[in-house]
């Protein structure tokens, strides 16, 4: 889901506080799903799929800040 909304929102952006959302649910998105790859396939800890959770998340809130400024 997160992926689509990049791909939705990556050709709509102008301003630079959109660039930001992108750029901060891109590196969420990264993180819990690297996160949680690399503990499935190495066996590793999944410590930083929260910090990529609250990534997504202000991601979202800043994407839904730059539509409410519109």
């Amino acid at each position: 889901m997160h992926g689509v909304a990049l791909a939705a929102f990556a050709p709509i952006t102008v301003s630079r506080m959109g660039g930001a959302a992108l750029v901060v649910l891109l590196l969420g998105t990264l993180l819990f799903s690297g996160s949680l790859a690399v503990a499935h396939f190495l066996g590793t800890s999944t410590r930083f799929a929260p910090w990529g959770g609250t990534l997504m998340i202000a991601g979202w809130l800043l994407q839904a800040a730059v539509i409410a400024r519109r």
